[in-house]
């Protein structure tokens, strides 16, 4: 949608509404032609897609261990432990610095999960300490639930 040119009188009660503002400079050094429309860019020719597929071990045995580790967990600090000391998500052997399992009040009745954790998290080893987990943390704070909340992810290592 182009918008429609200025009359003379508009143009000039803009100007003054600017400069009565405050505005002292404009954005560009030339006027520009807002009333020549220029011709859409040339597509280029975009060469063909090639996929990469990466083999994953098979997922049978570590689904097994982690049930197994899971099951002997009877609290929340040794699922913790549990999930430390898993050996079976291939994430974890991809540059994770350590698992980023939860924070907050287990005791709750509002749980936040989220995808994974980002370089901050899995620095400090506790999920949403990064700027998103700040502007959450804000934002718990304004609705009443500051310290009423557990914080988990649906996975542990970057």
């Amino acid at each position: 949608m182009n918008p429609q040119p200025l009359d003379t009188a508009s143009a000039e009660s803009l100007l003054a509404f600017w400069r009565d503002a405050g505005v002292e400079a404009c954005y560009e050094d030339a006027p520009v032609d807002r009333t020549h429309v220029a011709p859409p860019p040339a597509v280029k020719a975009v060469a063909k897609a090639t996929a990469s597929v990466t083999v994953l071990p098979a997922t049978g045995d570590a689904l097994s261990e982690a049930r197994r580790l899971a099951a002997g967990a009877d609290t929340l600090e040794a699922l913790g432990q549990a999930i430390a000391q898993f050996e079976g998500c291939p994430l974890r052997g991809m540059g994770a610095k350590q698992a980023v399992f939860c924070r907050g009040n287990p005791e709750a009745e509002v749980l936040i999960v989220g995808e994974g954790p980002g370089a901050e998290e899995d620095q400090g080893g506790q999920p949403f300490i990064g700027k998103a987990g700040r502007l959450l943390d804000r934002m718990l704070a304004e609705a009443g639930l500051e310290g009423r909340v557990f914080i988990t992810n649906t996975v542990f290592w970057r």
